[in-house]
């Protein structure tokens, strides 16, 4: 255990980052130094920054927000760091889990975590993913609203589970391969639990590709008779949309490793035009001369 490791935010006394070698400790105590992350990551790209918001295209491969991963790991953190920012200076309105990509969104003022918050509770807070999931559903679209909570780990999130909470997720298939072995999803979450679309979808019977903690343990084959071993999870929040602190929508581009995906599977290239089109139409940029949302006093 080293000063750097302490410096990044990697030792953990418990569940507890440790600020000090002096951190107190009691008998039993058990003291977790995590594995420096690696030191490339892929590169975050900046959508819209003013006063108010940081908008950024999230990678698979960053977390949003350190937990028991080092700080070296997380969004906030490096986007703080690059700004000359403490990291409470950053709130992150909507978290993606690591191996999932797209639109993010920090509130940098009191002023637009206030109106994003009370958008959200008032579910006018838009947003969008594309996913690819092993198999088909029997519609063409509708919603999951199974309440969530903890697995028996803690860690994890299931239907039903303890202290489950009402969660709602509406769903739209896109494309389905011609075998029935895969399907492109657009899903709308109306709630923001932990994992939530992923609970919900491998509760439906389409868990995602590359979801190791909800899905099958087995690898899927293409039609070519290849093995699929997809390392991120196939989720992508492809785009947001509110009306405070500014009038606007923000999109992100399909990663390549999901379009590739897609095709492996069979999956026609026209559905991912045909997806985008659709969470446009469901998520209409707000017009210019409408109301303008104001937080509650």
């Amino acid at each position: 255990m080293s000063d750097e490791d302490l410096a990044d935010g990697r030792v953990f006394v418990g569940r507890s980052r440790a600020t000090s070698f002096e951190a107190a400790l009691i008998e039993g105590s058990v003291v977790l130094v995590e594995a420096a992350a690696a030191a490339a990551h892929e590169e975050v790209r900046v959508l819209f920054e003013d006063r108010d918001l940081l908008v950024v295209d999230k990678p698979a491969s960053w977390v949003t927000i350190a937990e028991l991963r080092g700080k070296g790991r997380a969004l906030l953190d490096h986007l703080a760091t690059a700004r000359s920012l403490p990291p409470q200076a950053l709130h992150a309105t909507s978290r993606l889990d690591l191996g999932v990509s797209g639109v993010v969104t920090f509130a940098k003022s009191a002023r637009a975590r206030e109106a994003l918050a009370t958008l959200r509770r008032e579910q006018r807070y838009g947003r969008a993913y594309l996913a690819v999931a092993r198999g088909a559903l029997a519609t063409p679209g509708g919603t999951w609203s199974e309440a969530i909570g903890r697995a028996e780990d803690g860690k994890h999130r299931r239907v039903d589970g303890k202290e489950a909470a009402p969660s709602t997720s509406h769903f739209h298939v896109m494309g389905t391969t011609a075998s029935g072995g895969a399907s492109l999803l657009l899903l709308r979450p109306e709630t923001g639990r932990t994992h939530q679309l992923r609970v919900h979808a491998a509760h439906a019977g389409v868990p995602l590709f590359g979801d190791r903690a909800y899905g099958p343990a087995k690898p899927s084959v293409a039609p070519s008779g290849a093995v699929i071993a997809f390392e991120r999870v196939a989720l992508h929040c492809v785009r947001v949309c509110f009306e405070a602190p500014v009038r606007r929508a923000f999109e992100s581009p399909v990663p390549p490793a999901l379009s590739s995906l897609w095709a492996e599977l069979g999956g026609a290239s026209s559905d991912w035009e045909n997806a985008l089109d659709a969470a446009r139409t469901l998520l209409p940029t707000p017009e210019p001369g409408a109301r303008r949302h104001a937080p509650r006093r």
